[in-house]
């Protein structure tokens, strides 16, 4: 899951074929329009996908697109069996590493990608998604959250109250 495998995957099978195969799994308002930030070869000048509905080529998504994307790796839709079987093994490995999939019990399967960008004027994007048990799928996105570090991975989650989130 890291950029500059993406960006290599891109670089083979093009990004408007990513684009189509996602719209084909469900995901209507996901579109990578770019190669992801830590790419070397094109620097601060990274070509971008412009369309009427994304008309300064970001790369986009949503929470239930995200969702539907899991949910096709996990139902073995999204590609051939094997390739997901393969996908869902890498997801399961890496686990519970963001703060949904922390919270769940140790019993639990959790397969999870977490992602997040920082941008120092307005604050991190977080996304997470996880589906827990091969059976239930969930993702969570928050924009903007501010740039200071939040003792543990949740305190809300923990605690249960905002008011008890400590910052430092």
């Amino acid at each position: 899951s890291d950029n500059e495998a993406t960006n290599m995957l891109a670089d083979v099978v093009g990004l408007e074929n990513i684009n189509r195969r996602v719209a084909e799994l469900g995901a209507k308002s996901t579109m990578l329009a770019h190669l992801l930030a830590s790419s070397k070869q094109y620097g601060e000048r990274i070509p971008r996908l412009i369309t009427d509905w994304n008309k300064e080529g970001s790369n986009l998504t949503s929470a239930q697109d995200l969702t539907t994307l899991m949910t096709a790796i996990y139902e073995r839709t999204a590609a051939t069996p094997r390739l997901c079987y393969l996908m869902q093994t890498i997801l399961e490995a890496r686990g519970s590493q963001g703060p949904l999939g922390s919270a769940l019990p140790g019993y639990a399967t959790v397969g999870g990608k977490i992602g997040h960008i920082i941008d120092p004027h307005d604050g991190e994007d977080h996304c997470e998604s996880v589906v827990v048990n091969r059976s239930y799928a969930l993702t969570v996105m928050c924009n903007r959250i501010p740039l200071r570090t939040v003792k543990g991975w949740s305190p809300l989650l923990a605690s249960g109250t905002e008011d008890e989130a400590e910052f430092e």
